[in-house]
């Protein structure tokens, strides 16, 4: 190991660090908020064109607390050998369960070569037939930090 990463402190990461992480990842943390109450859960999502895709059930108190706050961060990092980089997203979701946000997710999801969830791919029949809601975060800042552990 370099001796100057032994005494890394840590530090910023670039925009394009922290774009290339957010591309490259699989699951991250939702960071939402109701009535002063952190609410954070995992979830598995993709990054494309600028905007962080997501998806759940169409009930429930992941849906119930955005609707009530759309303000939320998103969370991804990347850990290994003694080192970490951590990326925080702020935004702002956007709900719906229109075709056509399922086939704006879908179409994210095929560019990004992730594929499917849960190691199952899905057509864009099977798609618009689920139901789900199609969470859209349109991201206003990015910060990202890497160290040393």
């Amino acid at each position: 190991m370099k001796e100057y990463l032994k005494t890394m402190k840590p530090r910023e990461l670039s925009q394009e660090r922290c774009h290339d992480l957010l591309s490259s990842g699989r699951y991250g943390r939702l960071g939402l908020s109701q009535d002063g109450q952190p609410y954070v859960v995992p979830m598995s999502y993709v990054f494309c064109d600028g905007v962080i895709y997501l998806h759940s059930s169409v009930s429930g108190r992941k849906l119930d607390v955005a609707r009530a706050n759309p303000r939320v961060c998103f969370e991804v990092d990347e850990l290994g050998k003694g080192r970490w980089q951590s990326v925080i997203v702020t935004g702002t979701a956007s709900l719906s369960t229109s075709p056509e946000a399922k086939m704006r997710m879908f179409e994210a999801f095929t560019a990004s070569n992730i594929g499917g969830h849960g190691g199952q791919a899905f057509t864009r029949e099977e798609i618009l037939g689920r139901p789900m809601c199609v969470w859209e975060v349109k991201i206003e800042s990015v910060t990202g930090r890497e160290g040393m552990w």
